[in-house]
């Protein structure tokens, strides 16, 4: 069996959006945001009609897909055990020890994750396309990287073997 990898970092997997990260119970980071950019890498067999391993025409849309329903919002952890979170009347309120924060509830992407890290969003995103990807069937994936940029320079990957 030969794998052969696949690599996609297109303008098209940017998103930017507004986040904060907790350090525990005692810190919590502004409100602030960043410009992702997403790269994927995929390895798999050669499918022995076409000689590819996953077809571009066919995945692109899919990132694109995943990344625009994150593009321009607040990205909040619904599982961070320090931020309660509440919604009511068309808002998400936000709640951190003396912190509050009001959002229009269009505007914020509640994630199941523990905290936004560019770590968690990375396996957050790689956990969507893979699910994507299994319910198209037009490729054999043996492993799945994701890697998410949050300025120049500063990235976290998440890799899964299927």
């Amino acid at each position: 069996m030969q794998n052969f990898k696949i690599n996609l970092k297109k303008e098209t997997f940017n998103f930017a959006a507004a986040h904060l990260i907790t350090y525990g119970a005692k810190t919590c980071e502004k409100l602030h945001g960043h410009n992702y950019r997403v790269s994927v890498m995929l390895t798999g067999e050669l499918d022995p009609e076409n000689g590819y391993v996953y077809d571009f025409v066919f995945i692109k849309p899919i990132i694109k897909k995943i990344v625009d329903k994150l593009d321009h919002c607040v990205l909040l952890a619904q599982y961070n055990k320090f931020l309660k979170i509440k919604e009511e009347k068309g808002q998400i309120k936000l709640f951190y020890k003396s912190k509050e924060y009001f959002f229009p509830r269009s505007d914020v992407v509640l994630l199941p994750i523990e905290n936004t890290t560019v770590e968690l969003l990375a396996q957050y995103i790689n956990t969507q396309l893979y699910q994507e990807l299994q319910v198209s069937k037009h490729g054999q994936i043996t492993v799945l990287e994701i890697e998410v940029e949050e300025s120049f320079g500063q990235s976290a990957s998440f890799r899964k073997e299927y």
